[in-house]
């Protein structure tokens, strides 16, 4: 009876390692694409700001994203602003041409 006991005692304590192994596995992999997309992010801020600094605009109304991004405390130190941004401004600008 004990035998038997342990073994179902230690068939349960294996599954139950083999899905904090599987867990972690899982959230290494998440970890290792959030590492890359904000390394990707993190190059592209760096392009833009280069691009900024070199006078070379990311469209007509680059200055004034960028200075209004710096008067309300909202630059990311990318010359088009953060990604909400970019959409917002591209629904307006649709918006607008519709109308």
């Amino acid at each position: 009876m004990t035998l038997s006991s342990n073994v179902v005692v230690t068939a349960v304590q294996e599954a139950s390692l083999r899905g904090q192994i599987a867990a972690t596995t899982r959230l290494l992999e998440l970890q290792q694409q959030l590492t890359e997309t904000v390394r990707g992010q993190q190059t592209f801020g760096l392009r833009a700001n280069s691009m900024r600094s070199a006078g070379i605009g990311t469209g007509p109304d680059a200055g004034h994203i960028t200075s209004t991004a710096k008067a309300t405390g909202t630059d990311t130190g990318r010359a088009d602003g953060t990604p909400g941004q970019v959409a917002r401004r591209r629904a307006e600008k649709r918006f607008n041409s519709s109308n």
